[in-house]
């Protein structure tokens, strides 16, 4: 009393025995892919694409796998893969590796964020675009933002759990 799908490999020729081994795969190769052009069309980022293109850029260095939102779709992964240049933001995201998008400084509405001292932090950049584009940098990132970005456009930066509240739900109401 074996498996029935064991039945069905061993009865089967070597080529049939092959697809049925190989045929998983395939659909989750198909699978991913789906997903991948999924995530393109909810987020929106072909449109991005356009609005941002990438051209040459001067790297600072500073690279970051970040968490972030952009149109409908919220990553609570590291979806994006963001190095600063002297142009602005080259940012890919893992499911249009094919087409980075360049932000420039000037198209960074506002950084805001939290600073908990040895307890961590975060710095949240807003672009300033039609769809919602946000990206969560760590701590270490601020730098290179007060370096390129207006002084005007960083907002009070939290220090405590109810001042982030606060910050988060008066800027949900502009």
């Amino acid at each position: 009393m074996g498996s029935p799908m064991l039945s069905v490999l061993a009865e089967t020729s070597g080529f049939g025995r092959a697809v049925l081994i190989a045929l998983p795969f395939a659909v989750i190769a198909v699978v991913l892919l789906r997903m991948k052009w999924f995530f393109r069309k909810i987020s929106g980022w072909d449109a991005l694409a356009q609005r941002f293109p990438p051209m040459k850029v001067h790297a600072l260095g500073a690279e970051y796998a970040v968490k972030g939102m952009c149109g409908g779709l919220r990553s609570g992964s590291k979806f994006f893969r963001i190095a600063f240049a002297q142009e602005g933001l080259l940012v890919t995201a893992s499911f249009a590796s094919d087409s980075p998008i360049l932000i420039p400084w000037s198209s960074i509405r506002e950084v805001s964020g939290a600073d908990f001292g040895s307890w961590g932090g975060d710095v949240c950049v807003t672009v300033d675009c039609e769809k919602t584009l946000l990206f969560h940098f760590p701590k270490d990132a601020l730098a290179v933002l007060q370096q390129n970005v207006p002084a005007e456009r960083f907002q009070k930066f939290a220090t405590s759990l109810g001042e982030l509240l606060e910050n988060r739900m008066h800027q949900s109401s502009k």
